[in-house]
């Protein structure tokens, strides 16, 4: 049984597909239950499972977080605007070591709700925003046959080197991002994209004009269809 506080949307008998998404760093439950009650309305045959991490947030006690940015990047550097994509890269990298942890962890969840619901990895989709985007990439690469859909909303490849050792699937997998965004700046899309085809996957981004760093409804509608899509 997980050790982790989670909500459950979406608990009727027949259910096809299970959706796990993750909230963001300095982010809890509530801060993404907009968008999943949209999944919620477009999609009645899917059972959606949010987890809250357990670490209270260095910046806000109030809210959590999955890993301390911090330790790696003290002084935020990955959100200056001038940073390069290179050093971007390279502070991202070094969260591998938190991400591996913390996945093992989530998987551990996906295994118990994969059982409660029986629903295979084929219809299980690992998703999030942000750090919970970093996440569900990790979680979805590193977990043994994993063939469902991986969904990352402004996110990254973090952990990259650790991840190249610890992949052990090649899901579908779909990064959305809004142009505007600087808090996990929109020009590592480019970066996510190739490590990704680097490591034999095929991954397909969305990107949206006028778009900062959160989730909005025409990108939620464009993941129901990717959701819905067998």
């Amino acid at each position: 049984m997980s050790h982790y506080v989670k909500k459950y949307f979406n608990t009727e008998e027949k259910v096809e597909k299970l959706l796990v998404f993750l909230h963001g760093y300095n982010g809890t439950i509530q801060d993404i239950e907009y968008a999943v009650n949209f999944f919620k309305e477009k999609m009645p045959n899917m059972v959606i499972v949010t987890p809250e991490a357990e670490t209270a947030c260095e910046k806000n006690s109030q809210k959590r977080q999955w890993y301390s940015l911090w330790a790696h990047d003290p002084h935020d550097e990955r959100r200056n605007p001038e940073v390069s994509v290179e050093v971007l890269a390279d502070i991202y990298n070094r969260f591998g070591g938190e991400l591996k942890e913390v996945s093992a962890e989530i998987n551990k969840l996906i295994d118990t709700l994969q059982k409660e619901t029986r629903i295979d990895n084929k219809h299980t989709i690992i998703a999030g925003f942000s750090q919970g985007a970093m996440l569900a990439c990790y979680t979805a690469l590193s977990r043994p046959d994993f063939d469902g859909k991986c969904l990352m909303f402004s996110g990254v490849v973090a952990g990259a080197e650790a991840l190249a050792h610890e992949q052990k699937s090649f899901p579908e997998i779909y990064l959305f991002h809004g142009k505007d965004d600087v808090t996990v700046n929109y020009k590592t899309v480019d970066y996510s994209l190739a490590w990704l085809r680097e490591h034999k996957l095929r991954p397909e981004v969305r990107c949206y004009d006028a778009l900062a760093h959160r989730m909005r409804e025409d990108e939620l509608s464009d993941a129901v269809s990717v959701i819905a899509a067998k």
